[in-house]
């Protein structure tokens, strides 16, 4: 399962509303996807077609970022 990390905060930044929709994103100073799995099921799989899958996956966060912060 591909997660979202970054959540550092304790508070939220001074000015902002803690009770909007997405308040929660507020406490994150970093934003990131990482993936955790036990790397023994991948001893036998084409690893580039995995990692292209993978990497796939995250587009979205990818192009958000691009879209809407650059």
């Amino acid at each position: 399962t591909i997660q979202l990390g970054g959540k550092n905060l304790k508070r939220y930044p001074k000015g902002y509303d803690s009770d909007s929709d997405n308040s929660e994103l507020l406490l994150n100073n970093a934003l990131y996807v990482f993936l955790e799995e036990d790397i023994k099921k991948y001893y036998d799989i084409d690893i580039v077609k995995l990692s292209m899958k993978k990497y796939i996956a995250a587009m979205p966060l990818h192009e958000w970022i691009v879209d809407n912060l650059h």
